[in-house]
C-alpha cells in the first residue's frame, strides 16, 4: 500500500524513523551554536566601537573642563565595559573617578558662583567677596564663567571706590535787603 517511505510499522505502530529524527535535531541544533558563537563575535565587533568610541568622548569632554557631561558620557561607556581589555576598564574607570570628582567640584564652584551673584546685587559686597575668593580662579569654571567672577570683583570694586551721595544739609540763609 501506500505508505511513506521514513515510517516503519513497529510493534503494531506507526513511528517516525529514528535516524530522520536524530538527523534533523542534530542539523537544527548544531546551526543554532554555530549562530551563537557568531552572533556573540559579531555583537563584540559592534559594541566595541561603541564602548572605545564613548570613552574618547568622555576624555576629551574632561580635558576641555565638561566634567559634569564627561562624567554621563563615561558612564554610558561603563555599560560596554565587559566588550573592553582590561586595560581599557582600568584606563575607564580611572577617568571615570577623576571626572566624577571634578564633577563635584564645579558643581560647588558653580554653587558659590551663583551666591556672589546674588550677594552682590542684593549689596552685601563682604559676604560676596567670600564667595568670590573662593571661585576666581577655579579650574572647575570655564574662562567665560571666571570673566564673570572676574567682572563681578570689578563692579564691587567701583562702588565701593565712589562715595556715597547723601542728603544736602547746606545751611542757606536769605538775604534780607
Amino acid at each position: 500500500m501506500n505508505k511513506p517511505r521514513c515510517t516503519q510499522e513497529v510493534g503494531g505502530r506507526i513511528f517516525l524513523s529514528v535516524v530522520w529524527v536524530a538527523l534533523f535535531i542534530l542539523s537544527h541544533a548544531s546551526l543554532g551554536v554555530v549562530q551563537a558563537q557568531g552572533g556573540a563575535s559579531d555583537q563584540k565587533s559592534t559594541l566595541l566601537p561603541v564602548a572605545r568610541y564613548l570613552m574618547d568622548v568622555g576624555n576629551k569632554q574632561y580635558n576641555q573642563g565638561y566634567f559634569i557631561e564627561a562624567e554621563k558620557t563615561l558612564l554610558q561607556a561603563q555599560g560596554y565595559e565587559q566588550y573592553l581589555s582590561e586595560a581599557e576598564r582600568e584606563k575607564l574607570n580611572k577617568t571615570l573617578q577623576g571626572a566624577h570628582n571634578s564633577a563635584i567640584q564645579r558643581k560647588a564652584a558653580l554653587q558659590d558662583k551663583r551666591m556672589a551673584e546674588q550677594l552682590s546685587a542684593q549689596g552685601k559686597r563682604g559676604e560676596a567677596q567670600a564667595y568670590v575668593s573662593r571661585v576666581k580662579n577655579s579650574q572647575y569654571l570655564t574662562d567665560k564663567e571666571r570673566k564673570e567672577v572676574a567682572k563681578l570683583v570689578h563692579r564691587d570694586q567701583k562702588a565701593k571706590e565712589q562715595p556715597k551721595v547723601g542728603p544736602i544739609t547746606e545751611d542757606v540763609t536769605e538775604d534780607k535787603d
